[in-house]
């Protein structure tokens, strides 16, 4: 069937319309700073903000990039812009709907990436979950950041397919290694893998990814694995908890 010219221009500006929306909206998932009028940088952390930030967000900012510098994955010439969406619809707009995280790691690659939270509550470092309620534990706002970007900075070092390949365990345990810091107790952690009652199970040692972030700091700080050969040649999940479990140490030679 013959269609008219008046309808094929219609559908014309229909398809360039429907193109240049998502272009625009694929835009603004990697660069959204056009909705944040607010801003404050740290070194390498700019935290973006569509309300004014109080001065706590400088402690924060520090406090995410104290962890974030511990990694050998680190960049000191990198910035990383977080995006902190206090406003839900911002969020439902840049999370494509997510109706589960309180962060995530928008991956573009090739140092497009960013990371968007939900509202946040700089003054007491703490961030909203998809609940409505605050973080609880070591689950701060800084935990929350420093997790994100170190996914960031995995995807940018291993490349976006060899990235997607990482095993879960490995790509969250990592990230929830470095999100942890200095805080993260071996002992206390193990405890709670064994079920052993003597254990604290201090608030510190309840979060999400317990027991991949334990896994990644055996191989790390017990067998000698370096950060590098673990997230190019990780070893087998159950294998590494056995030894754990245990009490082993296997010396990585």
């Amino acid at each position: 069937m013959a269609v008219s010219p008046r309808v094929r221009s219609a559908l014309g500006r229909t398809v360039a319309l429907s193109a240049l929306t998502l272009g625009v909206y694929v835009a603004l998932l990697f660069a959204p700073g056009p909705l944040f009028r607010y801003a404050y940088a740290g070194t390498v952390v700019t935290l973006h903000s569509d309300r004014p930030l109080p001065p706590e967000a400088s402690g924060v900012t520090g406090r995410v990039e104290a962890k974030l510098q511990r990694s050998p994955l680190f960049e000191p010439s990198r910035m990383h812009d977080v995006y902190v969406c206090n406003s839900e619809w911002r969020w439902w707009l840049l999370s494509s709907g997510d109706r589960r995280s309180a962060a995530i790691a928008l991956l573009a690659g090739h140092g497009g990436s960013a990371v968007i939270t939900r509202e946040a509550r700089l003054a007491t470092n703490r961030l909203l979950q998809a609940s409505g309620l605050e973080g609880l534990g070591e689950r701060t706002l800084d935990y929350y950041l420093a997790h994100e970007i170190t996914h960031e900075m995995t995807a940018e070092f291993l490349g976006p397919k060899v990235y997607r390949a990482l095993p879960a365990w490995v790509r969250e345990g990592y990230a929830d290694y470095v999100g942890r810091g200095t805080s993260f107790d071996y002992e206390d952690a193990r405890a709670a893998l064994t079920g052993d009652a003597a254990g604290r199970r201090s608030p510190a040692q309840t979060g999400f990814y317990l027991r991949d972030a334990l896994l990644v700091a055996h191989l790390l700080d017990r067998e000698g694995w370096s950060v590098p050969d673990l997230l190019r040649a990780a070893p087998v999940k159950a294998a590494t908890e056995d030894r754990v479990r245990a009490g082993l140490v296997a010396p990585r030679r």
